[in-house]
């Protein structure tokens, strides 16, 4: 009886614990992506910011 009691405690922490490590695995994987995702977008601004400054640069130096 002991055995089966301790058998049960066990599955109930372990399935108390798991879904809780798996949703948090789920956000940390979810704020990477996005970190990364916004990274690209900064870069990519800034890029375009550059090239439009370069521009507009150009065009005062020819009027």
């Amino acid at each position: 009886m002991r055995v089966k009691q301790n058998l049960n405690n066990t599955t109930r922490e372990f399935s108390e614990e798991v879904p809780e490590t798996c949703v948090q695995l789920a956000n940390n994987s979810t704020e990477s992506l996005r970190d990364r995702v916004n990274a690209v977008r900064r870069q990519r601004r800034n890029g375009i910011s550059e090239i439009v400054n370069e521009n507009n640069r150009r065009v005062r130096e020819v009027h």
